[in-house]
């Protein structure tokens, strides 16, 4: 290449060869990647709730279990008394 002069603006690398995308091409296959990327969210933030859902479960009927722990034996024979809570006049 010696003794060749360049264009301005030329470097001498080869032209790229790859075609670009239409842009009617490309933003179609953005679209097309914005959805999926949404419907996998959707199904991320359904399973996260049906996790809590569960963890929610489970932590309630253990609270429950553990408060009828606490709560003293009832007697044979003996009526169970609650307490009242209304105020008397």
């Amino acid at each position: 290449m010696a003794g060749v002069s360049l264009e301005p603006g030329q470097t001498g690398a080869a032209p790229n060869q790859r075609k670009r995308k239409a842009p009617a091409e490309a933003e179609g296959e953005e679209l097309e990647s914005v959805e999926e990327l949404e419907r996998e969210v959707a199904d991320l933030d359904r399973r996260i709730l049906e996790h809590l859902r569960g963890t929610a479960t489970r932590l309630s009927d253990t609270a429950v279990s553990r408060l009828g722990a606490l709560r003293p034996p009832a007697r044979l024979g003996t009526p169970l008394s609650l307490p009242s809570y209304r105020t008397r006049v």
